[in-house]
């Protein structure tokens, strides 16, 4: 949403539609539903500057509608205000996992992000410090 309403972006039926289901959304926020152990569970996670959030999602047996389990959000505090937005983007990821590691634990589940270079982590050889230690608990 944010590229459509950057400068000299026309605005069109696409965007208006994509304005119109964010403000219903926020007006009649999707309810949360009780987990289904059967179903597969989606984590989509963000961050800003200065915030993170994620939330939970399954997706039914036929692969169709996604439920909202959980919401998460917190103001990023202190030393991880300094973080760099690959680290802020993934210790997003991180925080959501620990958050709902109760549903998650011995599960499958995939985890949606924008920030692309992310799927490479997994695959460095000397990740920073800080990453590394993320990775290890």
């Amino acid at each position: 949403m944010y590229d459509f309403v950057a400068k000299k972006v026309p605005w069109g039926k696409l965007q208006q539609e994509m304005f119109l289901k964010v403000k219903e959304n926020l007006v009649n926020p999707p309810l949360s539903n009780l987990p289904d152990p059967n179903n597969t569970y989606v984590v989509y996670t963000d961050a800003s500057n200065y915030y993170m959030g994620a939330v939970l999602h399954q997706v039914d047996l036929y692969n169709i509608l996604q439920r909202v389990v959980a919401y998460e959000a917190r103001k990023f505090s202190g030393a991880e205000l300094n973080y760099d937005t690959r680290e802020k983007e993934f210790y997003s990821i991180i925080h959501a996992l620990k958050k709902w590691e109760h549903h998650l634990r011995d599960k499958r589940f995939i985890v949606y992000t924008h920030h692309h270079s992310l799927q490479f982590v997994l695959q460095q050889k000397l990740p920073t410090g800080r990453v590394y230690r993320w990775l290890d608990t």
